[in-house]
Formats: structure tokens, C-alpha cells, sequence
């Protein structure tokens, strides 16, 4: 619908421009600790893109409008990259969060997945008061059941069915953390049935809960790397030197990021809030831009599309250009597949829009 497009671009502005400057630091020489905090802070951005797009597609969960992205990949990768979040999460409660590492092979959707144990992990800290939370992982014929068991402070037996509905909070403990809304299993729940991987829960009130998630194995002859747009290097100071760079969008925070990220790699920066604003720098300091990077949705009733149209218009050239939303509308990507618009969505990924960006010029 057009509210929930809104929603999606409003709400993924911020969570860009974060994007934006997390990738500016991990282009800086900050030493190897704060990378890996940076690291990490790309990490959970993710986590909250992946989630919001959960939360703004649930009617598709429910009408089977989402289509995993299934692919082999080892589990081992995907907690890597979830565990360690949790681990000092825990530490911060005085609980010690595990992982028992495993070279066990997965076939399913990692991103899907990666939700539904965030989901487990959160809840196990946030029920558990003392003791600890174990992740790992038993093989069975042709399934993976990966778990997560907890110390915590359980569910009753005649609780356990309502615990994946909408808005229920089963929990009687005042002192446990009451922020969520209930929504947190009903989405694994939906995305249990999406990805065919059945969920079990084994729970004694006072002791401790157990989840499970029962996954088919993958093949080892056809694994790939996961989350590779990340753990590629991260572009050298000065790669686009002397590069010019025209950035529309009607987000000075945004604009701000892209500034910041795109000067550590050496480029020239024009930006603006519109397709005028930037022409206007552009004509006034004779530069004609080498590429054109531009939000899809701006003010008005201007878009990307006629934002790059006019720049390129101005200078009777075809510049090449991006377009960056944070709109997953299948139609939208058609259409810019029509136009031959390569397109990145929000939140941006430094190491891939630095590839784009090499690649088109």
C-alpha cells in the first residue's frame, strides 16, 4: 500500500544515514578494536532493517507474498554474526550467553533465519535473571535443529500454545523488562511457516525454556559466503579521487552521510535536496559529475528518475547514475531495470555502493 511505502522510506532514513556514517568510521584508520565495534554496529543495523522489513510486510507473511532467498551456507557464519551482540548484551546482566561452535550446513533463508534466533536470543536474556543462555545446534537425519536453552524464569504449561500469537506477554515477573509489545514470536511464527521449519518449545516455569528450529541440511559442494558485501574490504582512501559526484536526496542527514562517506574515498561532493539545487552547484562551479546517485522518492512530485533525467539533460551527456530507495516495490525495480537505473536500497552498504560506483565509471 502506499502508506506502508511511506512508512518504509520514512523510517529507513535515519537508519541510512547511520549506515552512511558507520561506514565512514570503518573507512578511517580508527585502529582495530573500534573497527570491530563498528563492525558490529553495521551489524545490528541490519538486524533492524531485516526486522522492519518484516514488521511493514507482515500482511505479505500472511498472504505469501515473500519469497525466501534460500541458499546453502554455514551455520557457523550466521552466528558469528548474531552471537557475539548477545554475549555482551548478557554480560551487561551478569549473564553468560554461550555458543557451541559447529560446522553443521544450512539450507534456508540466512536473513529469515537470522530474525527468528535474534528473536530467541533477545528473549532468553530478557527472561533469564541469573545462570546463563546456550546456543547450538543437534544433527538428525537430513534436519539441523538449532537451540537455544536459558536459565530463565520459563512458562507455564497452559501458556505455552498463546506465547506466538499477537500482543501476548505471558511473563508474570514485574522486574523482568517489559518494552516489547508481543509481536516477536508471532512474526517467527509467520516466518517458521514461510520457511517450512517447524519451531519447538519445551518449558518449566521457574527453571528455564528451550526453543528449537528444525532446518533441512545444506550441501557442502554448494555453500557461498554469507553477508559477502560486508566482509569485503572496505574501499582505500582516495579510490574515486578526483571523481565528481552529484547526491539528491531530501534528507540533510542522508546528504550529510553520503558527504562524509564518499570524501574519505577522495571524491568531489555536490549535493541537494533537489535535482535544482544540485544543477545549480554544479553549473556555478563548471563541473560536470562523473556519476549521479539519487533517492527515488524526493519532494514534491519529483522523483530520482526525472532528478537524473534533468542533470543529465543539462549536460546532453548519459551520466551514469543510481538510484537509492528504501522501496522494496517489485514494479519500481522493473521499472528502473527499463530505464537501465542500477539500484541500491536503503539502508546503503558502503562496500556495494563502492562497487556500483567503480564499476559504472
Amino acid at each position: 500500500t502506499k502508506f506502508l511505502a511511506a512508512a518504509s522510506h520514512d523510517l529507513r532514513q535515519p537508519l541510512n544515514a547511520a549506515r552512511l556514517f558507520t561506514g565512514s568510521l570503518a573507512s578511517s584508520d580508527i585502529g582495530a578494536e573500534n573497527a570491530r565495534y563498528v563492525a558490529r554496529i553495521g551489524n545490528s543495523l541490519d538486524a533492524l532493517d531485516d526486522l522492519l522489513s518484516v514488521l511493514l510486510n507482515i500482511s505479505q507473511l500472511d498472504s505469501g507474498g515473500i519469497i525466501p532467498a534460500v541458499c546453502h551456507f554455514n551455520l557457523q557464519d550466521l552466528l558469528d554474526r548474531i552471537v557475539p551482540d548477545y554475549i555482551q548484551t548478557g554480560q551487561e546482566k551478569g549473564l553468560r550467553v554461550r555458543m557451541v561452535t559447529t560446522s553443521c550446513i544450512i539450507h534456508s533463508d540466512p536473513r529469515l533465519l537470522e530474525t527468528i534466533l535474534r528473536n530467541f536470543l533477545s528473549n532468553a536474556i530478557r527472561y533469564t535473571r541469573k545462570g546463563g543462555i546456550l546456543i547450538g545446534c543437534r544433527t538428525g537425519g537430513n534436519n539441523i535443529t538449532i537451540q537455544v536453552i536459558d536459565s530463565g524464569i520459563g512458562i507455564r504449561k497452559n501458556q505455552l500454545d498463546g506465547i506466538f500469537e499477537e500482543f501476548i506477554q505471558v511473563h508474570e515477573d514485574p522486574s523482568v523488562d517489559g518494552r516489547g509489545i508481543g509481536l516477536g514470536l508471532s512474526i517467527v511464527r509467520r516466518i517458521s511457516a514461510l520457511l517450512e521449519a517447524p519451531i519447538q518449545v519445551k518449558s518449566a516455569f521457574g527453571k528455564g525454556s528451550l526453543f528449537n528450529i528444525i532446518l533441512p541440511k545444506g550441501e557442502k559442494n554448494k555453500v557461498i559466503p554469507l553477508f559477502a558485501d560486508h566482509a569485503a574490504n572496505i574501499a582505500l582512501p582516495n579510490s574515486l579521487a578526483g571523481r565528481i559526484i552529484a547526491v539528491i536526496d531530501n534528507d540533510e542527514d542522508v546528504l550529510d552521510g553520503m558527504k562524509a562517506l564518499l570524501g574519505k574515498w577522495g571524491s568531489e561532493i555536490i549535493v541537494g535536496l533537489s535535482a535544482d539545487i544540485a544543477l545549480a552547484q554544479l553549473i556555478e562551479q563548471d563541473k560536470t559529475p562523473d556519476i549521479i546517485i539519487a533517492d527515488y522518492h524526493l519532494n514534491g512530485d519529483e522523483d530520482g528518475v526525472e532528478a537524473i533525467r534533468e542533470i543529465r539533460a543539462e549536460f546532453s551527456c548519459p551520466i551514469p547514475s543510481i538510484i537509492i530507495t528504501s522501496d522494496r516495490d517489485p514494479e519500481l525495480e522493473k521499472m528502473l531495470k527499463t530505464k537501465k537505473l542500477p539500484l541500491i536500497h536503503k539502508p546503503v552498504v558502503a562496500a556495494k555502493l563502492h562497487a556500483l560506483i567503480r564499476h559504472l565509471i
